[in-house]
């Protein structure tokens, strides 16, 4: 039977603990190649890239997290241009700003 395409995403998407394992094997051995090897044989799949481990130590080395940053979100409207745009449409409500 072949998986979906969202199991395969899912299979291939690292877990908390798989991330936390890679830098702490990272930490041990200095080793991204020893990490991948000792990552296979604890959860039987394909290793992360190296390219994210290295970004995984990378990131917890400058944030002491491995969490995903929160986005910023939406910006602030200034008040001078909500000012601006309530003139514009208390002078003339139908027309567009």
């Amino acid at each position: 039977m072949t998986n979906s395409p969202l199991e395969a995403l899912l299979n291939k998407m690292s877990s908390m603990q798989e991330k936390a394992y890679c830098v702490f094997e990272y930490a041990k051995t200095s080793s991204v190649t020893v990490g991948q090897r000792y990552f296979h044989t604890k959860f039987c799949k394909e290793p992360p890239h190296r390219h994210n481990i290295c970004r995984w130590v990378k990131q917890f080395q400058d944030t002491g997290c491995l969490c995903k940053n929160k986005s910023p979100g939406r910006k602030e409207t200034k008040p001078e241009v909500i000012e601006r745009i309530s003139d514009s449409f208390l002078r003339s409500p139908s027309k567009p700003t």
